[in-house]
């Protein structure tokens, strides 16, 4: 990858409330949540940034967690300007 580069994942806060029915899925968030901070840690001295966007909500057509809403959110986030990045970011659905 060339500076300016991002690299992008999903993250959910199945990481952050442990639930024993989705208990493999909060494993899986939490593993990816700190892949992407290794990544962005060590890519972001070459210009390269990598971050993940924690979905606070259930993925549901026509809601505030509209895979729409998140893709556009991921976007959004992944257009940060390199001195403003954070590699993980909150979202809490669009009303």
């Amino acid at each position: 990858m060339q500076p300016g580069g991002r690299i992008t994942a999903t993250g959910s806060s199945a990481a952050n409330k442990p639930w024993a029915q989705a208990a493999s899925l909060g494993v899986q968030k939490a593993g990816l949540r700190n892949l992407i901070q290794a990544i962005d840690a060590t890519l972001a001295p070459d210009g390269i940034r990598a971050m993940s966007l924690t979905v606070n909500g259930v993925l549901a057509a026509g809601s505030p967690f509209d895979p729409a809403h998140v893709a556009n959110a991921l976007y959004e986030a992944s257009q940060t300007d390199h001195d403003f990045w954070s590699d993980e970011v909150s979202f809490n659905g669009v009303h």
